[in-house]
């Protein structure tokens, strides 16, 4: 790699870092507490659904409930569970996405 490109590369990734500070999105608070979420495709409403997790500490949930009352998602809040998550693991309901006899990923969720 040229210096040129080092160098281009390095300023990009400060810009990027200083977006992200001044300029905070619901997306890039959410990742931050890694709670996962499902976008809406929708410019006025981005966000579809929050998945709020179970069993975390009370200083996690006064910071989820901030961010969910910051961008307006309490209508979007969902309680965490594996059947809302299936979908977003790209697996089966089940949860099962290896053959438990030969260890090969199935090409379909499930091996169906």
């Amino acid at each position: 790699m040229k210096k040129s490109e080092l160098r281009q590369l390095i300023r990009k990734q400060i810009r990027e870092s200083v977006n992200e500070v001044n300029y905070p999105t619901p997306e890039i608070e959410l990742r931050r507490l890694g709670i996962k979420y499902t976008l809406s495709g929708n410019k006025n409403k981005p966000i579809e659904k929050v998945f709020k997790p179970i069993d975390k500490s009370d200083d996690f949930y006064r910071k989820f409930d901030d961010v969910v009352d910051r961008y307006g998602l309490s209508n979007s809040v969902v309680i965490q569970n594996r059947t809302n998550l299936a979908s977003l693991n790209h697996e089966g309901t089940c949860g099962y996405d290896t053959d438990a006899r030969t260890g090969r990923k199935f090409k379909t969720p499930g091996g169906l």
